[in-house]
């Protein structure tokens, strides 16, 4: 507006319609990324708020190239900046939504979060249970064949050897009771 250039006026329209190309890229992005009707009455509403300020715009841009600038300035703040105020309003209000939405996903997500977290605690915790569990029934289960050879072998020491020893596995504990039963067989 308070360009008296030709050439200076020349480029900044270039620069608006650039941004004004940008922008309608990006409202179609949005539009096409909005699914509630919500969104969709805000982007209405954005869209609805920038078409008297683009007439407004262009037409103080019009007279800028007329050599008017004071019937541009004055156009442009009193018409235009209201009109940019509303366009704001409109943008807020939309980004105000989506920062509730985020939050809204935000929110769920981490209720989420804690509820794998406490089943994957309640798992390690049974797991580790388990896994305890079974290192005393193994223990248990090695230290009493053991104690049952060692019972053999002292009653052998002894010189019973009518007995032979009892072999449920088939491991290496069972073989040697199988080696101590052949020895008993062979003395």
């Amino acid at each position: 507006v308070l360009m008296k250039d030709r050439n200076t006026i020349e480029k900044e329209k270039q620069n608006i319609e650039a941004a004004r190309v940008k922008y309608r890229e990006a409202m179609k992005n949005l539009e096409g990324m909005e699914k509630s009707e919500k969104g969709l009455k805000l982007i209405k509403a954005a869209k609805s708020a920038i078409a008297p300020a683009v007439v407004v715009n262009n037409k103080v841009l019009e007279l800028a190239e007329a050599g008017k600038s004071e019937e541009a300035t004055s156009l442009l703040l009193r018409e235009g900046v209201p009109l940019t105020m509303k366009i704001l309003d409109a943008f807020d209000k939309q980004v105000k939504y989506q920062q509730e939405n985020v939050d809204a996903v935000y929110n769920r997500s981490e209720g989420g979060y804690s509820e794998t977290l406490t089943i994957q605690v309640v798992a390690g915790a049974i797991s580790l249970i388990l896994g305890l569990a079974a290192a005393i029934f193994l223990i248990r289960n090695f230290v009493t064949r053991i104690n049952r050879l060692d019972k053999a072998m002292d009653r052998i020491a002894e010189g019973d050897l009518s007995k032979q020893v009892k072999i449920y596995a088939d491991d290496e504990i069972g073989e040697l009771g199988r080696n101590i039963n052949r020895m008993l067989s062979n003395v």
